[in-house]
């Protein structure tokens, strides 16, 4: 039978202290304990592998589920799917398939958008492409010295502006940005189901994706761009991204959901 000072020794010591309740079943404590311990053990494989993620969910002190994966925690019984999502940079330079690539878009075209008039747009290249160099040269070099070992690149094009049916009158979509950031989350979601990452960048040549691409200026804007691929050892990236090379962490939900009335 474990003894007390093992588990908590091998268990994180914010994780065993969010399970007190639970003191009164040695075996639980171990059980986690060791699950604590075997997430730590198989960090490259789970991150630079094979994409898998070791989760559990236990209580803490006031006996509300939890959630934990991926080296991130939540207070709340969540998917695992959302923590085990995040942005590398480190990319094998895997080629992706034209189907693979396409399921991933699909999955976003059925994301919710405002009277379902789906404002979003796609252009993509694949690695190894005709279209690839066109669309890598528009990144920001910063994000060019990662992103050119990725899979497939995809420009995120929202529609600003649409025509009355009834009238003909052109109307500003004020939701266009929200509802292509939905499509984003979609796109991302079924990227991890794949076993893939996607990778979401702000730092690119708006104008220059404008003009290059034949986007056309009054009815439609650039909002990002998105590098998919399979994930690589950390180390083979440029000295200075290593370091950022993990899954970040989130602001606490009290300083972003507020009852009643703003208050952040």
């Amino acid at each position: 039978r474990p003894s007390y000072p093992f588990a908590r020794a091998t268990a994180d010591p914010n994780l065993w202290t969010q399970c007190q309740t639970d003191t009164t079943n040695r075996f639980t404590v171990f059980a986690r304990a060791i699950m604590v311990r075997s997430s730590q053990l198989f960090h490259r494989i789970s991150e630079r592998k094979t994409g898998f993620h070791l989760s559990w969910k236990c209580s803490n002190k006031q006996g509300r589920p939890m959630t934990t994966s991926n080296h991130r925690h939540t207070d709340l019984p969540i998917d695992p799917l959302f923590l085990d999502r995040w942005s590398p940079r480190a990319f094998n330079g895997d080629a992706i398939s034209e189907e693979m690539l396409l399921t991933i878009l699909d999955a976003a075209r059925w994301a919710p958008s405002a009277g379902n008039g789906q404002p979003w747009r796609f252009i993509y290249a694949r690695r190894g492409t005709e279209a690839w160099p066109a669309l890598l040269q528009l990144l920001d070099e910063g994000n060019q010295r990662w992103a050119q070992n990725a899979g497939a690149l995809i420009i995120l094009v929202s529609r600003t502006h649409s025509l009355s049916t009834s009238t003909g009158e052109r109307r500003a979509i004020y939701t266009h940005a929200f509802d292509t950031g939905a499509a984003w989350m979609a796109l991302a979601m079924q990227t991890m189901k794949l076993g893939l990452h996607a990778h979401g960048m702000g730092g690119l040549d708006r104008n220059r994706a404008m003009a290059e691409l034949g986007i056309p200026a009054d009815d439609y804007r650039v909002e990002a761009a998105v590098a998919i691929g399979r994930l690589a050892d950390r180390e083979t990236l440029p000295d200075d991204l290593k370091a950022r090379e993990t899954p970040s962490q989130r602001k606490p939900l009290s300083e972003l959901a507020f009852e009643g009335k703003f208050a952040g």
